[in-house]
């Protein structure tokens, strides 16, 4: 099943549905079409009887997070559906598995902390740099981040923008398993062991675990109000400006 505007397939094979993002960016940047079409791929998941989804990127690269090219507005626009859809999988009984490789930046690892379980091939970088962009995390993050690695980990993760490595990400719990060979073929057997399981069970686990923190997943919105107050604030356009100049923000 190909989306509407193109940009994400949903490839269903058994009992395993896989979700690919294909944005028109080399590395699979969100931009509103893309976040219209993720959300749309999570509802057709949602309507089958799948026992388990994988979310991965085309060409062996997941997703360097939210397209800093779109105006503000539509920047915030296009959060506010990806996040509906974060919150969609987090409350859904079918488990979804992010499959990272080469990249897992921002929004496209904001989108993996809302899954249930977490794989990456052993060279991909991790970061939320949001801070050197003049934003917050803005679907989810700061409270996702901090259930998985501990909330001192988080800060100083959230606070510096710093990329860590698989491994650093496997050592602190954040991902299962950092896979050296046949990523695609590891990522495939770990679906498969979740969805051989007891589909109600596995449901009614995933909904319990999903609901064992103070905080709702739907609080997370207000993380997106803080983002909107924020992106249309000077530092947001310098953090921009020297992404694409390729040079340090001065804030």
């Amino acid at each position: 099943m190909e989306c509407t505007n193109g940009s994400v397939t949903v490839e269903e094979s058994e009992e395993i549905a896989q979700i690919i993002l294909n944005s028109s960016s080399k590395v699979n940047a969100i931009d509103l079409e893309t976040s219209k079409d993720f959300a749309e791929a999570i509802k057709h998941v949602e309507s089958g009887e799948y026992r388990a989804a994988i979310i991965r990127g085309s060409d062996g690269v997941y997703c360097a997070g939210g397209d800093l090219s779109q105006d503000p507005e539509t920047f915030i626009q296009a959060v506010n559906v990806t996040i509906d859809a974060i919150i969609e999988i987090h409350q859904s009984g079918t488990p979804y598995i992010a499959a990272m490789e080469e990249v897992s930046v921002g929004g496209g690892l904001e989108i993996a902390l809302g899954c249930d379980l977490r794989i990456a091939a052993a060279g991909t970088t991790f970061a939320l740099p949001e801070a050197s962009r003049g934003i917050i995390p803005p679907a989810g993050a700061v409270r996702f981040l901090a259930q998985a690695v501990g909330i001192s980990r988080a800060r100083e993760l959230l606070l510096t923008g710093r990329s860590f490595s698989a491994a650093e990400a496997e050592e602190w719990g954040l991902i299962v398993e950092s896979v050296e060979e046949d990523f695609s073929g590891e990522t495939r057997k770990l679906a498969e062991s979740v969805a051989s399981q007891s589909p109600a069970a596995v449901s009614a686990i995933t909904k319990s675990l999903n609901e064992s923190y103070p905080d709702p997943i739907s609080s997370a919105k207000w993380d997106l109000e803080l983002a909107r107050c924020l992106a249309s604030n000077e530092d947001f356009k310098e953090g921009r400006e020297a992404f694409f100049e390729d040079r340090e923000p001065e804030f």
